[in-house]
């Protein structure tokens, strides 16, 4: 296998689609816990995934450093969050506070929405999400706040365009 799929997930959702990516690559799938720059160095390609905490991709200092430090050749990076694949404004401001301007362009990266599971959240994490679906929380024509429901966006068309960049490579 050329392809390493690492990720870093809270609630389930990065490890969704690291899984569906490993499998449509073909490649070697592992949480970033169990991985390191040795391991790295085994694999051509390393794509890393890591699930959005108040804008910041959980992991992916980690999964930077053991790369630079590895001899992989590539480096792909994805996140995922609550946030609608349509909010492209929210998105570019997430990567432009997680990559630094020379990786804003040399570094592949993909975002895809994952979703919200307070029932995997740990109990600080459920009262920030409460607190902010309370001030930003916008109620759809149901007169439900989505912000306060668990929910699966998830969908294996979103890695589309990660899956053509990594087989292209």
């Amino acid at each position: 296998m050329k392809t390493l799929v690492v990720y870093s997930s809270k609630t389930g959702f990065a490890r969704k689609y690291a899984g569906m990516i490993a499998q449509a690559v073909d490649g070697q799938l592992m949480p970033l816990k169990d991985v390191n720059s040795f391991i790295m160095s085994r694999y051509q390609n390393v794509v890393f995934g890591g699930g959005l905490y108040a804008s910041s991709i959980s992991g992916l200092k980690k999964a930077k450093k053991d790369f630079h430090e590895s001899n992989a050749q590539n480096f792909v990076v994805f996140a995922c969050g609550a946030t609608p694949n349509e909010a492209v404004g929210t998105i570019d401001a997430m990567w432009k506070k997680n990559l630094n301007s020379t990786e804003l362009s040399s570094m592949p990266h993909f975002y895809m929405q994952g979703g919200l599971a307070y029932e995997d959240m740990g109990k600080m994490d459920r009262f920030l999400m409460t607190m902010v679906a309370n001030i930003k929380g916008k109620k759809n024509a149901d007169g439900v706040n989505p912000m306060k429901l668990s929910q699966d966006n998830t969908s294996i068309d979103f890695i589309k365009p990660l899956v053509d960049y990594v087989n292209s490579l």
